[in-house]
């Protein structure tokens, strides 16, 4: 059979519908579950303080910031004793009608230990910005292999990952995030929000950048 090359359109890269490089912090909503720890996002160019660092991120745009969750840091302070449970939220909303094929794609810098999960989650509005958010935990997402039901707007960052498991420095993360969107009417998909749940018990830190969301590409 004659083999036909893919040509440079079916290539391309993903049409961007949205994006953010953590250049203005004003962008995010950094928040915590306050029943179970005080840790949180930060957002800036923070350095690892634990004893067990990793690497700052070599993100594409890490001059002008990025987010950093340091959970060795908090563990370490607190005894490892608390479910750490944080999360980072889009404040303005994202509008996705019209495109019903979509992933989220972001730079990061991740090492696992083993009682943590990493999600992206897809906060769904009333039009009003209310939004109902999953409940998560170390428990929620893949076990030794074996994935759990999640929601179907809840997707892990790193599924596979066990202990020691870490990122290339920067890694390129795609999510496809269509299952989330699947009959939403047009209210909802004008009032989409986009969120980094963190959840464990003193792992190390989960660097990102780079945000962005786009059309799933032709051929993908």
């Amino acid at each position: 059979p004659t083999i036909v090359p893919l040509s440079a359109a079916a290539v391309a890269a993903p049409q961007q519908l949205w994006s953010d490089d953590f250049s203005d912090s004003a962008n995010w909503v950094i928040d915590h579950d306050i029943t179970a720890c005080a840790l949180d996002w930060q957002i800036g160019t923070p350095t690892c303080q634990g004893s067990y660092q990793i690497s700052d991120i070599l993100s594409t745009t890490a001059s002008n910031g990025y987010a950093m969750i340091d959970s060795d840091f908090y563990g370490g302070a607190t005894g490892g004793s608390e479910m750490e449970d944080c999360w980072l939220t889009t404040k303005y909303p994202i509008d996705l009608n019209g495109y019903p094929d979509v992933i989220v794609q972001f730079e990061a810098q991740y090492r696992s230990f083993n009682n943590e999960k990493a999600f992206v989650v897809i906060g769904i509005g009333d039009g009003q910005g209310n939004v109902t958010w999953p409940d998560l935990d170390a428990s929620s997402g893949t076990t030794n292999g074996t994935p759990a039901v999640l929601p179907n707007n809840v997707f892990e960052a790193f599924p596979d990952y066990g202990n020691g498991d870490q990122t290339d420095n920067p890694e390129l993360i795609t999510v496809n995030i269509t299952p989330a969107l699947a009959g939403l009417s047009s209210t909802e998909l004008a009032d989409l929000y986009l969120r980094f749940h963190w959840t464990g018990t003193w792992g190390y830190a989960w660097f990102i950048d780079d945000v962005s969301i786009s059309v799933t590409p032709d051929n993908k």
